[in-house]
């Protein structure tokens, strides 16, 4: 089982041992882990060793807490580099992983207040709301409302989008995507974000607003984007300029 003779620390054997386990499908996707008392029995080390080792797994995203309940085998996080502009479906569908949507509404409406406040819209402009949850291999994974401006997307087919490209379907329509500016931040959710996203307690989401122009520099869609962050992420390159002298 473990070797105590080894200069590995005893949490980093254990930590490595249910980490095998899981990838050899001893303990599934969801399921319930043994309790720490069992751990600790099984493997022959202290309680401190044990949480030790499942507190390492947790920063690793393998396993979740749930206070009170134990430890749960987690989904493998979505890991999304951010290199150039692309589409989410786009983005998940290349890395192997099934995009799918749940279109909640849709309906015309005048500009809200915090697309005219971020944007150049006019308070009178006609938008399409588009309110969706996206889902990753089955698994929700974001809450999406997107404000479309009406007079370049009127005749776009959105009740098509469980299962396609919203940039696509842009595209496909003759509407040329030019670039996009995002803004990061967190935000709590409230009941209905939870039910939406099944979410099991209070966590922060990762909110992220996007305004996407066209090739003529005009806004042609502002969206707010809620992401589960155990379940999603952006790994973003820097590069390093030096002062110039």
């Amino acid at each position: 089982m473990l070797d105590k003779s080894s200069p590995l620390p005893l949490y980093y054997q254990v930590m490595k041992d249910i980490k095998r386990q899981i990838k050899e499908g001893h303990f599934a996707v969801g399921t319930k882990l043994p309790t720490e008392q069992w751990l600790c029995k099984y493997y022959d080390v202290s309680r401190v060793t044990i949480r030790k080792a499942l507190s390492e797994l947790i920063n690793s995203g393998i396993i979740r807490g749930q206070r009170g309940k134990g430890y749960y085998v987690s989904s493998p996080n979505i890991n999304l580099s951010i290199v150039h502009m692309a589409s989410l479906h786009k983005a998940l569908t290349n890395s192997g992983i099934l995009s799918t949507s749940r279109v909640l509404s849709i309906r015309t409406i005048t500009a809200p207040s915090s697309m005219v406040r971020n944007t150049d819209i006019l308070p009178t402009e006609k938008v399409i709301e588009l309110h969706r949850i996206r889902y990753a291999n089955g698994r929700p994974i974001s809450d999406q409302v997107a404000y479309l401006v009406e007079k370049f997307c009127r005749d776009l087919p959105l009740e098509q989008l469980s299962t396609s490209s919203l940039y696509d379907m842009l595209q496909q329509h003759h509407i040329n995507i030019g670039y996009s500016k995002q803004t990061f931040m967190a935000a709590l959710p409230d009941d209905e974000l939870r039910k939406n996203l099944q979410l099991e307690g209070d966590c922060a989401l990762l909110s992220i607003h996007a305004t996407v122009y066209n090739t003529d520099d005009k806004v042609i869609e502002y969206s707010i984007n809620k992401y589960v962050p155990d379940r999603y992420c952006y790994n973003i390159r820097l590069d390093y300029l030096p002062d110039k002298e």
